[in-house]
């Protein structure tokens, strides 16, 4: 069975199944296969540094070695801040319940660039002033982690035009905004003396140079 996600809002629980949704989903997809000239399919390997070896699909994995270069554990790996300083582990948001506690508006969930889409299938009824909320148009603000860990992502909840409720999982866009004033210019404007500018009337236009 899937698992399931529960949320907590101050009119009861509303417990649902993700049902990831992507382009393949949407609008279907095409798969090229290669043959070879008998006619069986290729299947795709990578040719190692040497220049000879072919190493298959699933023939290599990343792996974590200390210092002295000896194998570690991934449960042997700690978060910690740049100071040395560990962090501690969030849960993963299957093992606890989220509460539906921060409306945003609708601007804030602009400055996100979605990357996850969910549709939630719910197990239960949604409790009528949850339902009603939602109905209004009011989006719910919380952080997402799949697996738990240092670091979560940045989350929403809210309601289709059809009924459909919708877990959107993003990251924040950093956009610097840059008006004219603030637009370095090409040179320094103080070493540009106005008697040896371009088109000064000390410089006059010389049309046996077209």
């Amino acid at each position: 069975m899937a698992r399931s996600l529960q949320f907590l809002h101050a009119s009861g629980p509303l417990e649902a199944t993700i049902l990831k949704v992507d382009r393949s989903k949407l609008y279907g997809r095409r798969d090229l296969e290669t043959l070879d000239r008998d006619g069986h399919p290729c299947s795709l390997a990578t040719l190692a540094a040497d220049g000879h070896s072919l190493i298959p699909v699933g023939g290599t994995a990343i792996a974590h070695l200390d210092a002295e270069g000896l194998w570690l554990d991934g449960d042997d790996l700690k978060p910690v801040a740049p100071d040395g300083t560990e962090l501690p582990l969030k849960p993963s948001s299957f093992e606890a319940p989220i509460p539906l506690d921060t409306p945003v508006e609708v601007d804030h969930l602009l400055e996100h660039s979605i990357r996850l889409t969910y549709a939630l299938d719910l197990l239960g009824p949604v409790p009528p002033p949850l339902a009603s909320a939602l109905e209004a148009g009011t989006i719910y603000g919380f952080p997402f982690s799949w697996r738990g860990g240092a670091d979560t992502d940045p989350a929403f909840l809210l309601r289709g035009v059809d009924g459909s409720l919708w877990l959107l999982v993003g990251d924040p866009n950093s956009i610097r905004e840059v008006g004219l004033q603030q637009a370095a210019p090409c040179g320094s404007l103080a070493e540009v003396d106005e008697q040896d500018a371009p088109g000064s009337s000390e410089d006059p236009l010389d049309f046996r140079m077209l």
